[in-house]
């Protein structure tokens, strides 16, 4: 793990980047966007209900400062209780070519295809829903979503164009204001788009969660989350393919979650896939998921229960800044009945 030192020795390097090669005759831009979802369901659970739903208002703010100098924020409101107010990503980039960029800020974590491509807008993506285990981490997901931190990035390299992110950030359990330890997370992710239209990728993530910290992610919802009792190695390993050729649409991903506990040795494994398949009719597009996510019931923070979800849906363009879905969704959690879902989204973007 790398020490707080190193990374105030990245916070500096960066600093001085920008002071040093800043261009002040370059004029700044700025441009908004946004996306929002409305949603209605129907459930054949015991305890379900049709119901409307608000999804994400999600808004943000890119542009640049200098020709070399880029920024973006994004605060998206939902509700959860009442109304909240989140931060997902706030950012400063220094580029110093395609090769090489210099960020820091609060990110998407550097693990796979979708959390770094599709964010927080329902429009960006075919399908009703995110995959399971990628769900954000307060609404049950296994993955470290966000980090804030230090991102090192290239672009478009070489004959084999190879992209990559190399993070440094604040760990499971710490805020973006603070962390809760002096072990920093370390994320990887390696891309490459060699073969046109084809984006092949690995990613590998490294962390020590400490004893007392309170993770909210579940296998599959639970029982509200418990401090940890010990100190907690984590170890994320995932690759994906993705194939975006004419009307043809392609995505599977795979993630494998270690996580050990440091005083008793328990160890545990969990795994997460999906994988979806899509082809365009002009504005119609009829797609499939399938979603898995199996927890090891040894596993020292993850609930266990494996969950099974096989989905088919039709997304029509009304056009390139909204989209209606239909989706429905068999789903199966092991210890509960399983459940029928239908559900219907217009998406929008602004």
């Amino acid at each position: 793990m790398l020490s707080e030192k190193s990374v105030f020795a990245g916070f500096f390097l960066l600093s001085l980047c920008i002071s040093q090669f800043s261009s002040p005759a370059h004029a700044a831009t700025k441009a908004i966007r946004g996306f929002a979802d409305f949603n209605f369901s129907l459930t054949d659970a015991d305890d379900g209900r049709s119901q409307f739903r608000l999804g994400q208002y999600d808004t943000y703010i890119t542009g640049s400062l200098t020709d070399k100098i880029t920024y973006l924020s994004e605060v998206v409101f939902e509700y959860d209780e009442g109304w909240i107010l989140d931060l997902e990503r706030l950012w400063v980039r220094y580029k110093f070519n395609d090769a090489l960029s210099v960020s820091t800020g609060k990110f998407h974590t550097a693990l796979g295809f979708w959390n770094r491509n599709y964010h927080h807008g329902a429009l960006l993506h075919t399908s009703v829903d995110r995959p399971i285990y990628l769900f954000f981490e307060d609404e049950g997901g296994i993955l470290p979503i966000h980090t804030t931190g230090l991102l090192i990035s290239g672009i478009d390299i070489g004959s084999s164009r190879i992209y990559y992110d190399v993070m440094v950030g604040n760990g499971l359990g710490s805020s973006p204001t603070e962390d809760n330890d002096s072990a920093k997370s370390i994320s990887v992710y390696v891309h490459s788009k060699v073969i046109e239209d084809v984006d092949f990728g690995v990613s590998f993530y490294s962390d020590s969660v400490s004893e007392g910290a309170v993770i909210d992610a579940h296998a599959h919802g639970g029982d509200e989350a418990l401090p940890l009792g010990e100190d907690v190695d984590q170890l994320i390993m995932s690759a994906n393919v993705s194939i975006n050729k004419g009307n043809v649409e392609l995505l599977t991903e795979f993630a494998q979650v270690t996580n050990k506990g440091q005083r008793t040795g328990t160890k545990g494994t969990t795994t997460g896939l999906y994988a979806l398949g899509a082809y365009s009719f002009d504005d119609l597009t009829p797609f499939f998921k399938f979603d898995l996510l199996d927890p090891d019931d040894a596993d020292p923070i993850f609930s266990p229960g494996k969950t099974t979800a096989f989905s088919v849906g039709v997304k029509y363009d009304l056009s390139y800044l909204a989209a209606v879905k239909v989706q429905y969704t068999n789903l199966d959690v092991e210890g509960a009945d399983k459940e029928n879902l239908l559900r219907t989204q217009l998406a929008i973007g602004f």
